[in-house]
């Protein structure tokens, strides 16, 4: 198994990890990592001492956010190409000479109802989540089978993974396939020393939720109603929606070398 203080082939200097920076010395790619919880995401493994590679189809904002971190790379990436994540995969070996976490966090999502739904808007939804993720999974695994080292979280949705609705079934079906993906991956990657877990965030209030607003006022409410609904629905117990912030730093524990002995799971926040 490689040692995770590996010098890299390029120029990127790899720092020893510590207690304050445990992945130091480590290189992750961040799918959808320009906003929301991707861009907390990102925050959360650069602040633990990672390189990261911003990867987003908002190339400008995956730019700024990359600006701001000490050891980052931007890559404007469209996830339904299958040769721009090969070469997402292959920019973090060039910039950082390594892949040790991989991140799938891009996704949108639309209102349909259920009966509605056209094989495009089903299509679409496959290929953005559940076929993305699958090769993301792929092109990072390479890698890190090959070192014997190695970590992958799916942000996915619903609770336990497998999510259900009337005007996002299209959605929540392609989300329930990333689920199914995660624990498959988990079984044939976990002997060569990479484990693939999966995040299910409830309802949290992010730039998606923009996107939804007008839909939801065809409706006859806003976005900023149905967030309100949620947090204050007995099924809260907190009394509010989780945060961006929290749901990162989760994810940063799944990737932790501490944690190998967790995979295949899901993870609800």
């Amino acid at each position: 198994m490689r040692s995770l203080a590996v010098t890299p082939t390029t120029g990127y200097a790899s720092p020893v990890p510590t207690a304050a920076s445990p992945l130091a010395g480590q290189a992750a790619i961040v799918t959808g990592g320009a906003s929301g919880i991707g861009r907390a995401i990102v925050a959360a493994l650069a602040d633990a001492g990672a390189a990261v590679v911003v990867a987003d189809l908002a190339a400008e904002a995956a730019e700024a956010v990359a600006a701001d971190l000490p050891a980052g790379e931007a890559f404007a990436l469209d996830v339904r190409d299958a040769g721009r994540i090969d070469a997402l995969v292959a920019r973090a070996l060039e910039r950082f000479g390594r892949v040790d976490v991989a991140i799938n966090c891009a996704g949108h999502c639309t209102l349909r109802p259920v009966l509605e739904v056209t094989a495009q808007d089903a299509e679409d939804m496959w290929r953005v989540h559940a076929l993305a993720t699958l090769l993301v999974c792929q092109a990072a695994a390479r890698p890190m089978c090959a070192a014997g080292y190695g970590r992958i979280v799916n942000v996915v949705s619903g609770p336990g993974g497998y999510g259900a609705s009337t005007t996002t079934a299209h959605y929540q079906a392609a989300k329930s396939a990333q689920t199914s993906f995660t624990r498959s991956l988990s079984l044939a990657l976990g002997p060569h020393g990479v484990t693939v877990n999966a995040v299910s965030p409830g309802t949290v209030a992010t730039p998606l939720w923009e996107g939804l607003d007008g839909a939801l006022r065809d409706q006859g409410r806003s976005a900023a109603e149905v967030l309100a609904e949620r947090a204050a629905d007995p099924g809260s117990p907190l009394g509010r929606l989780p945060t961006t912030t929290e749901v990162a730093d989760l994810v940063r524990f799944l990737v932790l070398p501490s944690s190998g002995a967790i995979t295949g799971e899901v993870v609800s926040v």
